[in-house]
């Protein structure tokens, strides 16, 4: 009878320590992998955090911007009724963006003319004045 034994190839063993070598790399380069794509995500919604506080930031600035305007376009309306007296006006409006005063007919509108020129546009009829000032024109005055 013959027995044969079977010895292990130094092959087999390179190849096992070869297999758990790249098993190994392989694990470590799949956690990178995930660390990365947190990192992107991180990074992600901290741009999206900057935009959104980016904007926010520029509303409240328009939101301030209209209020000081609306601010400027009162006090000249109160100006101009403190310089031709509540008595004579009729009504005061705000058509798009001019601000038309009305007055009874017989107002001295003097001091309106000297204070826009020509930019008041002024309408004398039997029955009422009517005095026409462009907002941007007042705007682009107090703001500068």
């Amino acid at each position: 009878m013959i027995v044969a034994i079977k010895k292990r190839k130094k092959s087999n063993n390179i190849l096992k320590i070869f297999f758990i070598i790249s098993l190994f790399f392989g694990i470590i380069y799949l956690a990178y992998l995930n660390q990365e794509k947190n990192i992107a995500k991180l990074d992600l919604q901290k741009a999206q955090e900057e935009e959104l506080n980016l904007i926010k930031f520029e509303n409240e600035k328009r939101v301030k911007e209209q209020q000081d305007a609306q601010r400027i376009i009162l006090i000249e309306a109160e100006k101009v009724v403190d310089l031709v007296g509540q008595e004579y006006i009729e009504d005061v409006k705000i058509v798009k963006n001019k601000i038309v005063y009305i007055f009874k007919p017989n107002t001295n509108i003097e001091a309106i003319t000297i204070r826009y020129g020509a930019m008041a546009l002024v309408k004398k009829s039997f029955n009422d004045v009517v005095v026409v000032v462009d907002i941007e024109h007042i705007l682009k005055s107090r703001l500068k």
